[in-house]
C-alpha cells in the first residue's frame, strides 16, 4: 500500500469550500460558476457536471486532519473519510455533559503552524486521470480548462486552439498542483525529469533531448511556438540553409547547376533517422523506435496515395477524350453549318450507317427482322399487303408500294416491338428532296385519312356532331399545294 504523507497546514488553508468555508477534505469535488469549488459536505448545492476528478486524484496522496483539529482532535484522516469521522468526533464543541471529554470545552483552540510546504512526487497510478483530453498530455502547466463532463484540456491545446468552448477555468486543480512534481510529457521516450508544476515543465519539454530535435541557434520562443502548433496540421516546414542558418522555402530552386549541388545535399544536419533498441523506462526496458525530428503529439504518416491527386487525374483523362472527339467531328462552314463533305461517321453495331461526300444517308440493310401485321389487322385492311420489308426501303400509299420512304406507323406497330429506323437530318437538303418530302407529307396524310373513315364506317354510323364529318373536304385542303408534286 502507497504510504501516504500529511498535507500542509499552511497549504490546506487556501484549500477552502465556497459554501462551508472549510477545508475540502473529502469528494465529491465540483466547480462551480465563480471558479471556486465545492466539498463532499456540500455535494446537495451542486449540479451534477463540472466535476474535479483531477483534483480529488491528487488530493488523495495525502493525510488530512479533522476540522475540529482546533478543539486538539488529532485524528488523521484520508480522503473521504472526514464524513464519517466528523459525525462521531468527541471534540465537537457543545455543553459540558453531553461531551466526552468535559476539559475539551475549556481549553483554547490551536492555530495552524506555519510549516514548510513540500512537494512530492505524483504517483504513477494517478497519471490517467492527468492528462488531456484532446492530446494525451499531462495537465502539468497552467491554464486548465475543465468541461461539464470532468474532462480537462491542458495548456498546449489552449495554446494551439484558443480557449474550448462550454469550459470553465480549473483554478483550484492549478493551485493543488503547485506541490507537486510532475513528469517531462516524453517520459515514455525515456525521459526521467520531474519538474515543478508550472513554466518549469514548460520550458524542459521545449529542450528535452527526447522530444523534436531544433537548430542549436533558435530561441526559445521558436521552441514553444513549435510545440503549441504541435496539434494544428502539419505543413510544409521550412528548410535551414547549411551555410545562411535562415530560414528558406521549400520550393525555391536555384538556377545555377553549382548551385543547385550544392542545395542537394541534406538541408538540416541536426536531423537523424529513426534509432530502433532497448529504451529504458519506468516501467522497465522495452523493444521500441524512436523518431526524434518528429513533432510533439504530430500525426502519423499516411503512405496512402492522395485520394485528390487520382480523381484530378481521372479529371484530365476525361477533359483530354472530349478534346478529341471535339476534333474528331469536323469543322464548321463559312454559313455556321457544319460541313459534313469531308466527313465519315461509322459505327459497329448492328445498325450501323456511313455516310460519305452526301448528306442523304443510304438505305439501311433489309436483313432486318419483317413485320407480320396481326389476324384482325388483315381482316379489317384486305386490301393492305401481307408483309413489307424494312420501313425505310418501303411505304405504302393506298393499295400501292412508294419505295425508298419512310414508313407509316400505326399504334399496333408500336406495340409489337417494331423498331422504326434512325432519321439522320442535314443542313444541306437539296431543294428537290425537300419537294419530295413534302410530297411524303401529303400521301401519309391521305393515307391517314383514309384509314380514319374506314374505321369509323366499320363500327357504325358517326354522331351528327363527330369532328370528322366536318373535315371531309380534306381534297379541298390540299388543293392548292398540289402544284409542288
Amino acid at each position: 500500500m502507497q504510504q501516504l504523507s500529511d498535507i500542509s497546514f499552511s497549504f490546506l488553508a487556501t484549500q477552502t469550500c465556497t459554501h462551508c468555508e472549510l477545508p475540502v477534505t473529502c469528494g465529491p469535488v465540483y466547480v462551480v460558476n465563480d471558479l471556486s469549488i465545492l466539498c463532499g459536505r456540500c455535494r446537495m448545492s451542486a449540479k451534477d457536471h463540472y466535476r474535479n476528478f483531477a483534483y480529488e486524484g491528487l488530493a488523495s496522496t495525502f493525510l488530512y486532519p479533522c476540522k475540529n483539529w482546533r478543539n486538539n482532535c488529532s485524528v488523521k484522516l484520508r480522503w473521504n473519510d472526514s464524513l464519517d469521522h466528523e459525525y462521531e468526533c468527541n471534540y465537537v464543541g457543545c455543553c459540558t455533559f453531553l461531551c466526552s471529554h468535559p476539559g475539551a470545552f475549556f481549553k483554547g483552540q490551536r492555530d495552524l503552524p506555519r510549516d514548510e510546504i513540500r512537494l512530492v512526487y505524483v504517483p504513477d497510478n494517478l497519471l490517467e486521470y492527468l492528462e488531456c483530453v484532446i492530446c494525451r498530455g499531462y495537465l502539468n502547466s497552467s491554464p486548465v480548462y475543465i468541461q461539464s463532463n470532468g474532462q480537462n484540456v491542458c495548456h498546449r491545446c489552449i495554446y494551439a486552439n484558443g480557449n474550448p468552448p462550454n469550459c470553465r477555468r480549473n483554478d483550484a486543480y492549478e493551485n493543488f498542483s503547485q506541490i507537486f512534481l510532475f513528469p517531462c510529457t516524453y517520459r515514455n521516450r525515456g525521459c526521467k525529469e520531474r519538474l515543478q508544476f508550472g513554466k518549469a515543465v514548460w520550458n524542459h519539454e521545449s529542450k528535452c533531448e527526447y522530444g523534436p530535435n531544433l537548430p542549436q541557434n533558435s530561441t526559445f520562443a521558436e521552441r514553444a511556438e513549435l510545440v503549441r502548433n504541435s496539434l494544428r496540421p502539419q505543413q510544409d516546414a521550412h528548410r535551414l540553409s547549411s551555410r545562411q542558418r535562415q530560414p528558406q522555402p521549400a520550393h525555391v530552386h536555384s538556377s545555377n547547376n553549382n548551385e543547385r549541388s550544392e542545395n542537394s545535399e541534406p538541408q538540416d544536419p541536426v536531423v537523424r533517422p529513426k534509432e530502433k533498441g532497448l529504451i529504458r523506462t519506468h516501467t522497465g526496458h522495452i523493444w521500441a523506435t524512436i523518431t526524434p525530428s518528429k513533432a510533439l503529439f504530430a500525426p502519423p504518416d499516411d503512405d496512402r496515395p492522395d485520394v485528390n491527386q487520382e480523381i484530378l487525374k481521372s479529371i484530365a483523362k476525361k477533359q483530354v477524350r472530349q478534346i478529341r472527339r471535339a476534333d474528331d467531328i469536323g469543322q464548321w462552314d463559312e454559313n455556321g453549318g457544319k460541313n459534313w463533305d469531308n466527313e465519315s461517321v461509322s459505327t459497329s453495331t448492328s445498325y450501323s450507317y456511313k455516310t460519305s461526300g452526301h448528306s442523304t444517308p443510304e438505305p439501311l440493310d433489309s436483313s432486318r427482322r419483317l413485320y407480320n401485321p396481326p389476324d384482325d389487322y388483315q381482316r379489317d385492311y384486305p386490301t393492305r399487303p401481307d408483309s413489307r420489308e424494312s420501313g425505310y426501303n418501303t411505304g405504302l400509299i393506298g393499295n400501292g408500294q412508294l419505295q425508298g420512304q419512310y414508313p407509316i406507323l400505326m399504334p399496333h406497330h408500336l406495340s409489337n416491338g417494331y423498331d422504326s429506323p434512325r432519321r439522320i437530318s442535314s443542313r444541306d437538303t437539296s431543294q428537290r428532296e425537300s419537294v419530295k418530302g413534302n410530297g411524303l407529307l401529303i400521301s401519309e396524310l391521305k393515307l391517314r385519312q383514309d384509314l380514319i373513315k374506314r374505321t369509323h364506317s366499320i363500327k357504325g354510323d358517326r354522331d351528327a356532331h363527330s369532328p370528322y364529318k366536318q373535315n371531309n373536304n380534306f381534297d379541298n385542303i390540299i388543293e392548292p399545294n398540289r402544284h409542288i408534286r
